[in-house]
């Protein structure tokens, strides 16, 4: 199908084999719906429109409409700007926008009927029984009610409520009641080995649109918020215009007038040592990224969350969320980088380590800690360059890092350290959380996590500088210099860097070597760095333009994503943000000698921002053998890293 991107003055087109919209409104709901030819098909089960919902111990997300779409007719194009999406029916328009807890649907030069279905639920209750729907009028509202009823756990006779949610409709002006019960069939689902891919959903209305039909599709916990959300979009057709348009126009705005001309007059760039500019397709892959990001950020509690990604990493988890804030330090958000470090470090356990998500799991991490204090370290870095660090951060604020970086550094040392001084992890700890069988769970010591405690203890020698401590500086600097010459004896050999060790050296190739780099360069040398990602190359490049997460000749190695069992996820698939990370690895190595790689890497991230997946977000991973949409298909830290590579290389 073809897809158009347009976001101001620039526009690109390409083809899309099975595409879908994802609209964020940045309370932690979102509307995703199909974009191909088949309108009154759906792909995946997390399509419709869902309502998030703070609790105590985070987010719950529940779904209301299934799908709406018009009968009779095919779309021949989708058409992606910032804040809507639009389907093309030849002459006819449908556009959708979401916003608050309202979805605005439009539909022009149309005569006929609009179908809306529903699928009221929980995102993850299944239970087809006890579903309840009445619809009535009420003055200029159309209002939906759903019950959902389940047995008394303590008495088998008696139902009880579960909970309750309403759809209000504004603006229908003819409509008659289908009633029925329909069952869906999502083919995602079906590929991805997670069930249910098939579910009853209730076909509940038909709308006459007599040329123009505008609907907004309001939801909620209760009737009265429901109807309120819907009566504040009732009379805003031109204000959502006016919206939109600045919202284009600030993102359009983050592209430097160096970079426009460069792109319109096909000058060379101003980074010499590579040998192309961004393309108007990069260009607006940049900008979607920015997007994307900006999207899942959630304000909640007074406090701003990166949620992982959508439609089901609707949490924080600490090492997604640390790895995206690099992105948006690049874009001035300073204060809220520090809000999220600090959030982080007040949930300090007593074994120097940081929980792995909120809401909290038993899942360990061994690495979040070591991220957050890396963006501590580039919090630092940028006040420091731009000569405000007081401005950023007070001298109070200093010392309040310090001594929490000390804490942390100290039980890491009793809970988490080798007797020679090396971090440690239990299996599945880190980033790399699946297996296929004791091999592959990576305990032990393991080079990225060893290049974060480096990093740590860099930091706080840097903050011991800053707050005039040289008793303290000099102890640290002497800690990170032993640590790091035991860390290059034990893992590099003079041409490869080993994965870790754990009863053995782990000589098995992975792309972590690019995370090492990232969070700690010095650990080797320029030209011995140019030998390892040379040999990572060599065992991970994909010829479409990623890298592999584990050797291809490796008996492990898993060609096509797996889907929800999770055998493929550390073992062959291809992960954007590692991708990206490796781009900016080889750019800040070698720009010049690694110039190609970069640029595919590129050009594949940009490819599946546009027209893969969801249509203007990153996917969380690929395929190995072939680029394909896999995992989640909006990814928080896939959009961080690709703007940040795209920051380094052309701005």
């Amino acid at each position: 199908m073809r897809v158009t991107h347009r976001i101001h003055s620039l526009d690109c087109a390409g083809e899309s084999e099975s595409p879908s919209f994802l609209l964020s409104n940045k309370r932690g709901g979102y509307f995703s719906i199909t974009a191909d030819e088949s309108p009154s098909e759906a792909n995946s089960r997390y399509e419709g429109l869902h309502l998030g919902v703070a609790e105590k111990d985070g987010f719950a997300l529940y779904k209301t409409v299934e799908s709406i779409y018009p009968l009779g007719i095919t779309p021949t194009e989708a058409v992606v700007r910032p804040g809507m999406a639009t389907r093309k029916y030849d002459a006819v328009l449908e556009n959708f926008h979401f916003q608050r807890n309202s979805l605005i649907y439009e539909i022009q030069n149309f005569d006929g009927e609009v179908a809306l279905l529903l699928d009221c639920r929980g995102i993850y209750d299944f239970d087809d029984k006890d579903r309840n729907y009445t619809i009535r009028r009420k003055g200029k509202h159309i209002v939906i009610e759903y019950r959902k009823y389940r047995f008394d756990p303590h008495n088998d006779y008696q139902k009880r409520l579960d909970y309750t949610l309403y759809v209000v409709i504004h603006g229908a002006g003819k409509y008659r009641e289908v009633g029925e019960w329909k069952k869906r069939w999502y083919p995602y689902e079906e590929r991805r080995g997670s069930p249910p891919s098939e579910l009853w959903v209730y076909d509940a209305l038909r709308f006459r649109s007599d040329r123009d039909l505008r609907l907004v599709v309001s939801v909620g916990m209760s009737e009265n918020e429901a109807v309120l959300e819907s009566e504040y979009f009732a009379g805003s057709a031109g204000k959502l215009k006016e919206y939109l348009a600045r919202k284009e126009q600030r993102l359009h705005s983050l592209i430097p007038k160096r970079m426009l001309d460069e792109y319109e007059k096909k000058l060379r760039p101003a980074n010499r040592d590579l040998e192309y500019a961004p393309d108007p397709e990069m260009l607006i892959a940049y900008l979607h990224a920015i997007d994307s990001l900006d999207g899942l950020i959630i304000r909640s509690d007074h406090q701003e969350r990166v949620f992982a990604g959508f439609p089901w990493f609707f949490q924080v988890w600490t090492r997604d969320e640390a790895i995206c804030l690099k992105a948006l330090l690049n874009r001035d958000q300073t204060t809220l980088v520090k809000d999220i470090i600090n959030r982080h470090l007040k949930e300090m356990r007593p074994d120097g380590r940081v929980p792995s998500r909120f809401p909290v799991t038993s899942l360990g991490s061994a690495d979040g800690v070591g991220w957050v204090f890396r963006r501590l370290f580039d919090l630092v870095k940028k006040g420091k360059q731009a000569q405000e660090l007081e401005r950023h951060i007070s001298l109070s604020e200093l010392a309040f890092f310090a001594d929490i970086l000390s804490y942390s550094l100290k039980h890491l040392e009793k809970h988490h350290t080798t007797a020679d001084g090396f971090a440690t992890n239990g299996p599945l700890e880190t980033w790399m959380d699946t297996n296929a069988d004791s091999d592959t769970t990576r305990s032990g010591i393991r080079v990225e996590i060893c290049a974060l405690r480096l990093a740590m203890y860099n930091l706080r020698k840097i903050l011991a500088h800053l707050l005039k401590n040289d008793e303290d500086r000099m102890r640290y600097e002497h800690i990170e210099q032993v640590l790091l010459g035991k860390t290059r004896n034990l893992l590099f050999d003079g041409s490869m860097l080993a994965d870790g060790f754990d009863t053995n050296l782990d000589r098995t190739v992975r792309p972590n070597v690019f995370l090492a780099h990232y969070i700690y360069p010095k650990l080797l040398a320029g030209k011995e760095w140019e030998k390892v990602i040379e040999g990572a190359i060599r065992h991970l490049w994909l010829e479409w333009g990623g890298f592999a997460t584990i050797d291809r000749k490796s008996r492990y190695f898993c060609p096509r994503h797996t889907g929800q069992d999770n055998r493929s996820y550390h073992l062959g698939d291809s992960w954007y943000f590692v991708n990206n990370i490796a781009a900016l690895v080889m750019l800040r190595t070698n720009a010049r000698l690694f110039s190609a790689r970069i640029r595919h890497v590129m050009l594949a991230s940009a490819n599946d921002i546009l027209y893969q997946g969801f249509l203007g977000h990153p996917s969380e991973v690929s395929d190995a053998e072939r680029q394909s949409p896999g995992g989640c298909l909006c990814q928080a830290w896939s959009a961080a890293t690709f703007a940040e590579l795209f920051d380094e290389a052309f701005r």
